[in-house]
């Protein structure tokens, strides 16, 4: 995102997570690699503000599945 838009004063500070059981590294600004649900679980268990997941049909079911879910708006 061009660090221009007004939308990126608040998207590029902003802590993003990405779930992902391959090697990788997030390209966006403060982005973190979570390994697996187990890392979701220590997250969401620690200190900070509500996270929120958008745009993944197939993390949701194992989010539920795990009970890691508190809000599911459709």
């Amino acid at each position: 995102m061009l660090p221009e838009h007004p939308f990126a004063a608040r998207f590029n500070p902003a802590a993003k997570y990405v779930l992902s059981s391959h090697d990788l590294t997030p390209q966006w600004h403060n982005s973190h690699r979570l390994p697996g649900l187990e890392a979701v679980r220590e997250l969401k268990a620690a200190q900070g503000p509500d996270l929120l997941v958008l745009g993944s049909s197939t993390l949701y079911p194992q989010l539920l599945q795990a009970g890691l879910l508190d809000k599911l708006t459709v």
